[in-house]
């Protein structure tokens, strides 16, 4: 379950502008104070010096005139009230006229100048001030403000993080940590505070808690189901298995033998290689009325459908060969064979093709083994000699089974001799397998020169470069259907 989280650098973050605000405020607000009070101090001092200067003008007039400067300086100590004048001159267009304090100002500073009496003399007082007192008091006051109002900020900012942190944080917390601790199969729920936005968001994560806890009880039964269904599904991929090893164990049982087939037909080897453990692909040799045959046949498909066209195959020659009292030839053979798998798929001659048949090759020797009489259906006979390039006895194209009716030709009948010649009959999944490279068909013409390849005409040889080549061919590239290659040389001691 996703957690929230919310960083400490945050909360930080928050705590720094927030004093960043306040010092700016503050800044503001004493820079303001500071020139709102300058300007009141400034003009409240130049209302209390022209209002002393009112107040003495008459009396300090009478003393100049009746020349008495000592009371006139007196009168000019008056200014002494106010804390802010340093000392005060009276000058007229001469000069100076009087000074408090004797013996007068030094002009420095800032000073306030103002025409005194109505007489026809151009007097004026001049009024020297104390800037430091000035800038003293007024700093006093400002500092004074200053500090209050950094109390008040303080109090106020601690105040309002106080209350984010307990209002916010701390609710925030709490929720986080119930989502750290809790697991999609034990949910830890959050108490519920107050009804605002955190209160929402802890009523949302306890329904995602329940809504979490509830699917994963849904996923553990889910979950103990599919076990209990691939525990199933397990045993019967083993039975399946098992049944589909037995039935190989019975399709190689009823092939024939191949120390028979040696005995009657010189060196043989055999290459049988069903693309699943069965296959349709198939051979056999035995008599049909005292005559040897060799009968090699691929059936339609492969796996278990191939494997079961193969059982009608062989249960149709052993009929063949129990019911036949005279010699047979390879052309009738083929259209007895043709006959008996459509009659045992239900055809009549007025049914539609079917999706199932074979191709086949039948090959009978002849007692003496100096020759052979050949008859297939899409296949062919390739012939070895001990020395030179093999070539190709191309079987008829028209396939067994599929429809029985007048539309099959017949089939024709080759002889040919012996005299020390191998020969190499396979099924079409070699030549249609698919190259890892190339990705084309092996083909007819690559099997013949891997044929031609071979130094002599040893049957093993022959098998052996057969499957070296194919297994060279085919590289990663998969199984396309069943693989079967059979070479003999019935002269071979």
């Amino acid at each position: 379950m996703a957690t929230l989280q919310v960083p400490k650098t945050h909360y930080s973050k928050l705590l720094a502008s927030c004093g960043i605000a306040a010092l700016l405020i503050s800044a503001v607000a004493v820079a303001s104070f500071y020139g709102y009070r300058h300007n009141r101090l400034g003009n409240s001092l130049s209302v209390d010096i022209s209002n002393t200067a009112q107040r003495i003008s008459p009396l300090l007039n009478r003393s100049l005139h009746s020349g008495r400067p000592r009371e006139a300086r007196r009168l000019l100590g008056i200014f002494a009230g106010l804390p802010y004048v340093r000392c005060v001159d009276l000058n007229g267009p001469t000069g100076r006229i009087i000074s408090w304090p004797a013996p007068g100002c030094i002009s420095t500073g800032n000073q306030q100048v103002l025409a005194f009496g109505n007489g026809p003399e151009d007097r004026q007082l001049v009024v020297h001030i104390n800037d430091h007192i000035l800038r003293r008091d007024l700093f006093f006051e400002t500092s004074l403000f200053g500090g209050v109002l950094g109390i008040v900020m303080i109090l106020m900012f601690v105040s309002l993080t106080a209350s984010f942190r307990h209002i916010v944080l701390v609710p925030l917390d709490a929720l986080k940590s119930a989502m750290h601790a809790s697991r999609p199969e034990r949910p830890v729920r959050e108490k519920f505070i107050r009804h605002d936005e955190i209160g929402d968001l802890v009523t949302v994560y306890n329904k995602l808690a329940a809504t979490s806890q509830y699917y994963m009880r849904q996923l553990d039964q889910s979950r103990r189901s599919l076990q209990e269904r691939e525990a199933l599904l397990q045993d019967s991929n083993r039975y399946l298995n098992e049944s589909v090893q037995y039935a190989s164990t019975i399709q190689r049982a009823l092939l024939s033998d191949r120390k028979t087939i040696a005995e009657k037909l010189g060196k043989t080897a055999v290459i049988w290689q069903p693309k699943d453990f069965v296959g349709g692909d198939f051979y056999c040799f035995g008599q049909i009325a005292k005559q040897d045959f060799l009968i090699f046949f691929d059936c339609t498909g492969h796996g278990v459908p191939g494997a079961l066209m193969t059982l009608i195959l062989v249960s149709e020659i052993e009929k063949i060969s129990i019911a036949a009292n005279a010699p047979v030839s390879t052309a009738d053979l083929l259209q007895t064979i043709h006959i008996g798998v459509c009659r045992s798929l239900g055809l009549t001659d007025l049914s539609a093709p079917g999706g199932d048949g074979l191709d086949c090759a039948v090959i009978r020797f002849s007692v003496d083994r100096s020759n052979a009489q050949f008859s297939w259906a899409s296949m062919d006979l390739h012939i070895v000699p001990e020395a030179g390039n093999s070539w190709r006895l191309r079987g008829q194209r028209v396939s067994l089974g599929y429809q029985l009716g007048s539309d099959l030709p017949l089939f024709e009948t080759h002889h040919a001799p012996i005299e020390k010649n191998s020969f190499v009959i396979a099924s079409d999944g070699l030549v249609t397998q698919v190259g890892d490279t190339s990705r084309r068909a092996f083909g007819s013409c690559w099997f013949v020169a891997t044929l031609d390849d071979v130094t002599g005409n040893d049957p093993a040889h022959l098998v052996r470069g057969l499957a070296r080549a194919l297994n060279n061919w085919q590289g990663s590239q998969d199984r396309r259907d069943d693989v079967t290659v059979l070479a003999f040389n019935p002269t071979m001691p």
